[in-house]
């Protein structure tokens, strides 16, 4: 069972600029939420106060995890419970994808023959099996992207866990976006409780349980995103005339300018 989520009057600021404003919120397991918003609303430091990843400011308020602040969890049990994604995940040396890979599985027992199985398993879900033996340095933006997501996939613990990713379609092609973002969100009906930074309005529309929007550091809306994403608040928060597209079906194409 995937332990709940959450946090209580997060605040975050470097120096005199705010990057967070008193955001609380209850994140919900077997969810595929994304977080919105223009730029420098304060996504990325939201997920990584979400995360438990330090601060290169002030933060106040609390980050929970079952109940318990990150700050009580002992660090390899934290890694057991939750995976991340960041936004321009890097290595450090030239390994080969299956190797980073399986560096997902060390919070658990090592690279054992299960061990193993799981990093092959993870990489043929984001197709990326032909990719294994390929250094990091060879790969494509897109393809170490997937590389990455895979890791964190092997990570996760059998009954769910938290999946947190920033951006993880900003390198992707068109296929291979809506093939992850499908992934996502077959493992939020799985049970895993998957939090995702996106940029994509459309993506978010098609493809999400939970909008979560962020402006100037607030959460200032929460809600499906069909529900969520209307002409007014895409005015106020995106400074942009734009309503959603529908195709015939009434499934939502996007959010396109007004004419």
């Amino acid at each position: 069972m995937t332990l709940s989520l959450a946090c209580a009057g997060l605040s975050e600021r470097v120096g005199a600029t705010p990057l967070l404003r008193d955001v609380s919120v209850s994140l919900t397991p077997a969810t595929f939420s994304v977080v919105l918003g223009p730029n420098g609303a304060g996504k990325s430091t939201w997920l990584r106060a979400l995360a438990g990843e330090p601060t290169v400011g002030e933060r106040s308020g609390a980050v929970t995890l079952g109940g318990r602040r990150l700050a009580d969890w002992d660090p390899g049990e934290l890694a057991r419970a939750r995976a991340v994604v960041p936004q321009r995940p890097t290595a450090g040396f030239a390994l080969a994808a299956w190797e980073l890979v399986g560096l997902g599985r060390l919070p658990w027992r090592g690279l054992t023959a299960p061990d193993h199985d799981a990093a092959e398993a993870a990489l043929a879900r984001v197709g990326a099996t032909h990719l294994a033996a390929r250094r990091l340095p060879t790969l494509s933006g897109g393809e170490a992207a997937r590389v990455h997501l895979a890791r964190a996939l092997a990570q996760l613990p059998p009954e769910g866990g938290w999946l947190l990713l920033d951006e993880p379609t900003a390198a992707l092609d068109l296929a291979q976006a809506e093939r992850v973002l499908r992934l996502l969100s077959t493992l939020a009906a799985s049970g895993v409780g998957v939090v995702a930074v996106l940029h994509d309005l459309g993506q978010a529309l098609r493809h999400a349980d939970r909008a979560l929007v962020l402006r100037d550091g607030a959460l200032v809306a929460d809600g499906a995103p069909a529900d969520v994403l209307n002409r007014a608040l895409v005015a106020e928060v995106w400074q942009a005339d734009a309503e959603v597209a529908y195709d015939d079906e009434g499934l939502p194409l996007g959010v396109l300018p007004s004419r």
